[in-house]
């Protein structure tokens, strides 16, 4: 059910803030210095938040994945309890505001209307009621990118991005820039939007850049999986050669 706005407005007025544990992100809902971005005057790190859709530890326990290994062992590594509904969209908006659903409002992926008689899918700013890393980093002057290999949550995400683009509906500049996308139901679409992730961060020269992947082949193959090790293995090196970079 969406909020009327004045309501919305008390509802963001009395909530506080909350650290995104390891990430050094207040949460979005209750205003202050937003991300951990530097002023771009000051030359500051660069930002790139990834959400692994399915990532469970396991996949990392049994991947090649040196980068990984490295950043875990010289940055911050916790294994946190599942909270349900752990579906995509409420995964996300979590992660993108730096709040739990009760305050962002993205409960499921879709709500039973039953005025309609019909499900609604809950994947549009419009039902978010916290604003996004994105939006609180643009709202300094800087440039926020989000790339997803999902559709729906370019939807969801996009309100405040300098530029957000999708796997599944990808724009014309970014497949000129990284190359055709690939089908959503392959690992392939995941690497092309670690592609993009990269183009913002480099030759675009985005501050911020919130990439979310597909859960298709965490769904589909089991962590000791030969196409599983594959498909972990390439995200590690593509995100690798980003860190590397910058």
């Amino acid at each position: 059910m969406k909020v009327p706005s004045t309501k919305r407005s008390r509802e963001l007025a009395r909530r506080q803030f909350l650290a995104l544990a390891g990430a050094g992100l207040v949460s979005a809902c209750g205003g202050g210095s937003g991300p951990g971005v530097g002023d771009r005057a000051t030359g500051e790190r660069k930002v790139l938040y990834v959400t692994v859709d399915g990532l469970g530890p396991d996949y990392l326990r049994l991947s090649d994945t040196p980068n990984l290994d490295r950043m875990i062992r010289e940055g911050n590594y916790r294994e946190g309890s599942g909270v349900i509904p752990s579906v995509t969209n409420v995964n996300n908006a979590s992660v993108a505001t730096g709040s739990f659903p009760d305050e962002h409002g993205i409960t499921s992926n879709y709500y039973f209307d039953r005025a309609l008689n019909q499900g609604v899918f809950m994947e549009t700013p419009d039902f978010l009621l916290c604003p996004t890393i994105l939006e609180k980093t643009t709202e300094r002057g800087l440039k926020a990118g989000l790339i997803s290999s999902k559709e729906k949550i370019r939807k969801l995400l996009s309100r405040g991005a300098t530029l957000a683009t999708s796997a599944q509906e990808p724009s014309s500049e970014m497949v000129a820039a990284v190359g055709p996308t690939e089908n959503i139901y392959s690992p392939e679409v995941n690497y092309w939007s670690l592609r993009v992730a990269a183009h913002m961060l480099g030759e675009l020269d985005f501050d911020l850049v919130y990439l979310a992947t597909t859960d298709y082949m965490m769904h589909t193959y089991p962590p000791e999986d030969s196409r599983s090790l594959e498909h972990m293995h390439m995200l590690d090196q593509l995100l690798g050669e980003i860190v590397d970079t910058h």
